[in-house]
């Protein structure tokens, strides 16, 4: 957990959910408690939601995420395989995997007590050119799986539906599209390639934050709740606490592949095989490769 986060628990330890006393407090110390979440890097930390109906598109391979494309054969076969087989040979041999990671998603109250808005990704994305792609937030070179021109950073405005929920509006994914090469690290190229990655998360900077607080007793605190409340899919968790940060700008500092989100919707959009062996690669080729793939 970071300081953030940690902050948020104990105060709801203290003064309870949806109460007079909780909105006073926040009402009163809600600059102070702004500049913590400021000085804070927020990462993944705490239990998925529980109010959302998930349907998983894995369930039905032949069904496409975000549509169908030219990849899809590579991917579904990645949805539904969990270990090595003749059909995975292929894929273990080549040294490249393109991966399209969701990172953050909008309109979610998450474990932060954070309500993450549309846009908010804009400014970093136009001026930051230093966001890395890293396994479980550890920035040291063992752990970094892409950067530089192995990374492309993008927001992407999709339905519900098309992530898997039965919920009507959209929301907006924040995704780290990596060429994870097995010489940058091998251990990654593995995970993935043995579709042993689902979530990811975002290492990140507020900058703009509000308060919200479902009381007309706090006029400002007020008028944010009103102004996003609809737009926030899981409002029964929300509506059992009555307060959220709307989280209006960020800077990214670095996107994670992790084994456990904030939020069960930063899963992996799509993965793809980029081949870097010629046509006439033969099956001692491959052995060798895989051979090597699972001995270091």
């Amino acid at each position: 957990m970071d300081t953030s986060q940690i902050l948020y628990y104990d105060i709801l330890a203290k003064y309870g959910k949806a109460n007079k006393s909780l909105y006073e407090h926040l009402h009163a110390n809600k600059y102070e408690l702004i500049r913590i979440k400021k000085a804070a890097t927020k990462h993944t930390a705490g239990i998925a939601l529980s109010d959302i109906k998930y349907k998983s598109l894995r369930d039905n391979p032949s069904d496409c995420i975000f549509g169908c494309s030219v990849d899809d054969n590579v991917k579904n076969m990645l949805l539904t395989t969990k270990a090595i087989n003749t059909e995975t040979i292929p894929l273990l041999a080549n040294e490249v995997i393109n991966v399209k990671q969701i990172t953050s998603v909008s309109n979610v109250y998450d474990s932060h007590g954070d309500v993450h808005l549309p846009n908010m990704w804009n400014k970093t994305i136009k001026e930051n050119k230093n966001i890395m792609f890293l396994d479980s937030h550890l920035l040291d070179f063992e752990h970094i799986i892409a950067d530089g021109a192995d990374l492309r950073v993008y927001t992407k405005t999709v339905s519900w539906y098309d992530l898997g929920y039965n919920v009507k509006g959209n929301t907006e994914v924040l995704i780290m599209d990596a060429d994870v090469k097995y010489n940058r690290n091998p251990t990654m190229f593995r995970q993935y390639a043995n579709n042993w990655v689902k979530y990811g998360s975002i290492g990140m900077n507020y900058t703009k934050v509000e308060l919200a607080i479902n009381s007309k007793d706090y006029k400002e605190e007020y008028a944010v709740w009103e102004k996003y409340y609809d737009t926030i899919i899981n409002k029964a968790e929300l509506d059992d606490v009555g307060v959220f940060w709307a989280v209006k700008e960020a800077k990214a500092i670095e996107g994670s592949a992790i084994p456990i989100p904030s939020n069960t919707y930063t899963y992996l959009e799509s993965m793809t095989s980029v081949s870097n062996k010629s046509d006439d690669a033969t099956k001692a080729e491959l052995l060798d490769a895989i051979k090597t793939i699972f001995n270091h």
